[in-house]
């Protein structure tokens, strides 16, 4: 409308699990046929969408062959945040004089967690007339700082109605050729969580609940012996059963989810889900082979390792150019973490496996370059991390990717200051590595 034409810059808020990703999925299938230049983001969804740098980069080259314009010698030049915000600040400035920009970024929140992340400040202070930026995220720092833009507003996703709810019920059964007993329905629908709201008002639960009705098997019907009645009454009792039983959070919902999987193996499922959790973006499934074999001592089923992916098909996805398979939703990783009260020990052997199986990798292999030094990192291992450095810092593709993760590490307030000094100044950490390592560190 013209009231909100001033308005260019929009957060689409929400709690956890409401639909803002499948919102702003919609919008990108909508625009990407119209006649305007597409600018999308996805923070989480890979290795380094959280990295603020590599998102203005891969805009710019977007924005280049709009425009059609080599940008990649300019951007190589650009060796710090504000040169990258400034090339990127002008040049949406040019190219929206002559076409319709928009700007699609997903779980803004999911950023890494910088100054420049918090502050949104990679943003124009004024964006250019014709352009739209439209964000989605979950309240906190960086939606309390866009308020302050006279440019934005905000829209926030309502919780479901009982009404959408029983017609998205009514869907997923619809999908798998189910009806669900109206009285279990009726469970599902008066279960309320602690806050006082009803479980059913936020998608995420609601499509859980409904699945782990869709997932019944043999361990569950098993149940009907014990039941008395009629065949017909003994199945509506163990479904009211399943219902009763079924958590009214969402990390509680995951945990059941999970506990489900140990009808696949107790041992391989939980250590599938263990790397799967305690990996920053995910692994490859020779990834998940060679740690379950070498390092959890169980042996793999590539048939099992498909079961268990197809039983789990609405939570795990495989993603981006190396095929890593991780959780569709981040609240599927914090619900992990909890299910699984993990001690800090168990955390260091995760870390520590994941770490030697990258360091027995190529070189040259993608998720080493990216993933070794965050896990060495998370061992807290110093001799291991400066013979890694010291092997692989040859070749700028590397140097670059262990650039980017001693960003990260930064990132971690406190403890990833300290681990670096303490790398640095460490004992046994020869000249060549010290001075390769404070080069990364100060290019930071």
């Amino acid at each position: 409308s013209k009231t909100d034409e001033t308005k260019n810059c929009l957060c689409i808020t929400g709690e956890s699990g409401i639909g803002k990703s499948s919102v702003i999925a919609k919008l990108y299938t909508l625009l990407k046929n119209e006649d305007v230049l597409l600018l999308p983001h996805a923070a989480g969804i890979s290795q380094r969408s959280h990295n603020l740098i590599l998102m203005l980069r891969l805009w710019i080259e977007e924005i280049g062959k709009e425009l059609d314009l080599d940008v990649g010698v300019e951007i190589e030049q650009k060796k710090n945040f504000e040169e990258i915000r400034e090339l990127f600040i002008n040049m949406l400035s040019t190219v929206s004089s002559k076409k319709r920009v928009v700007v699609l970024v997903d779980a803004l929140n999911q950023f890494e967690k910088s100054h420049h992340a918090k502050n949104v400040d990679w943003l124009p202070e004024i964006l250019p007339p014709n352009a739209r930026v439209i964000f989605t995220s979950i309240e906190g720092d960086e939606t309390e700082n866009l308020i302050r833009r006279k440019d934005f507003n905000a829209i926030e996703i309502s919780a479901l109605k009982e009404t959408e709810a029983i017609n998205i019920i009514e869907t997923i059964c619809k999908r798998y050729r189910k009806v669900l007993n109206p009285k279990a329905v009726n469970k599902l629908l008066r279960k309320k969580r602690r806050d006082g709201k009803f479980s059913f008002t936020n998608p995420l639960w609601l499509t859980i609940a409904v699945d782990i009705f869709i997932q019944m098997g043999e361990e569950d019907f098993a149940q009907l012996q014990e039941l008395e009645g009629e065949q017909e009454q003994k199945l509506e009792k163990l479904l009211l059963l399943v219902a009763d039983g079924i958590p009214v959070e969402i990390s509680e919902i995951y945990n059941s989810l999970f506990d489900r999987c140990k009808i696949f193996g107790e041992k391989f499922s939980e250590s599938v889900l263990n790397y799967i959790g305690t990996s920053r973006n995910g692994l490859r499934e020779s990834d998940i082979e060679n740690l379950i074999k070498n390092f959890s001592g169980i042996a793999w089923e590539t048939v099992n390792f498909a079961s268990l992916r197809r039983f789990l098909r609405n939570h795990i996805v495989r993603k981006g150019e190396l095929g890593l398979w991780d959780f569709r939703h981040a609240q599927a990783r914090e619900s992990l973490k909890k299910r699984l009260s993990y001690t800090q020990n168990d955390q260091t052997k995760l870390h520590s496996a994941i770490s030697d199986h990258l360091a027995n990798l190529s070189i040259t292999d993608p998720l080493r370059q990216s993933e070794i030094l965050w896990h060495l990192f998370k061992f807290d291992e110093k001799n291991k991390t400066i013979e890694i450095c010291g092997n692989d810092l040859n070749d700028d593709k590397t140097n670059k990717e262990f650039g980017i993760a001693l960003r990260d590490i930064l990132a971690e307030t406190g403890s990833g200051i300290r681990w670096l000094l303490s790398v640095i100044e460490f004992q046994n950490n020869e000249s060549r590595t010290k001075y390769m390592f404070l080069s990364l560190l100060i290019g930071q």
